[in-house]
């Protein structure tokens, strides 16, 4: 009983991870994102927007990524 106990949690983490749901309360995790500069397009700054956190709606959980 001992392993499935243990896959069963590993399971939920792999999900939690991979859905972006938050850890606490397994509501949907909102990404928020910055633009950072990645480089030029010509003369231009190219810009990217790159996850910086992950924030829960439901419960106040933050995460920086």
């Amino acid at each position: 009983a001992h392993n499935l106990a243990d896959r069963l949690v590993r399971h939920i983490k792999e999900v939690v991870e991979r859905e972006n749901l938050c850890p606490e309360c397994f509501a949907k995790l909102d990404g928020i994102t910055e633009k950072e500069m990645v480089g030029y397009y010509g003369s231009a700054p190219a810009y990217q927007d790159v996850l910086v956190r992950l924030e829960c709606q439901n419960c106040n959980y933050l995460e920086v990524v």
